[in-house]
């Protein structure tokens, strides 16, 4: 038993020696929480988060027969150790990807593709007014830049400034956990 310390240790060492490009790598649970290995990523990539329900994810583990993951220490449960991850996913991620249950891995593709194509569209994100959405009216309003929108909080016609290019699509589920 090499302990916690030095598994998270070498874990991370393996990923600072990392160089591929044009690649998915998909990491462990533990990964996110070396921070110099996620920097090195953070450079070299994009970091997608699946977020997966910590009870579906408990459920997995009980069908691969896994008491026990990195990190955790005894005494405490599998629920506990994923909620003291989920601090790390949530430093480190570029993109967060919510995942239901019975989603094929064709539909959280499909979400991952989406949400980065979303994270890397080079043209900044513009906002206009929810009241000034329809087209007689949008073309008398111009979309306002995040910092603008921020500045201004609402809009000049009493509306809430909403990205141009539409908000993310959600199930009633996914903004459910959103909250989490």
């Amino acid at each position: 038993d090499i302990g916690n310390d030095r598994c998270l240790e070498e874990e991370g060492q393996a990923l600072l020696k990392c160089s591929a490009s044009g690649s998915v790598i998909a990491l462990s649970g533990s990964n996110p929480m070396h921070s110099a290995s996620m920097q090195h990523l953070k450079k070299n990539g994009i970091v997608v988060y699946l977020d997966v329900h910590a009870g579906e994810i408990v459920d997995r583990l009980e069908v691969m027969k896994v008491d026990r993951i990195v990190g955790q220490s005894s005494g405490s449960s599998m629920g506990d150790i994923l909620r003291v991850r989920k601090q790390f996913y949530n430093k480190w991620h570029d993109v967060r990807v919510l995942c239901e249950g019975g989603e094929t891995a064709k539909d959280i593709a499909e979400k991952v593709l989406d949400a980065v194509k979303r994270y890397e569209n080079s043209e900044p994100e513009t906002f206009i007014s929810t009241r000034s959405m329809w087209p007689q009216k949008f073309e008398t309003h111009s979309p306002k830049s995040f910092s603008e929108a921020v500045v201004d909080g609402l809009a000049s016609d009493g509306g809430l400034f909403v990205p141009a290019r539409g908000l993310p699509k959600l199930t009633a589920r996914e903004w459910t956990r959103s909250e989490e």
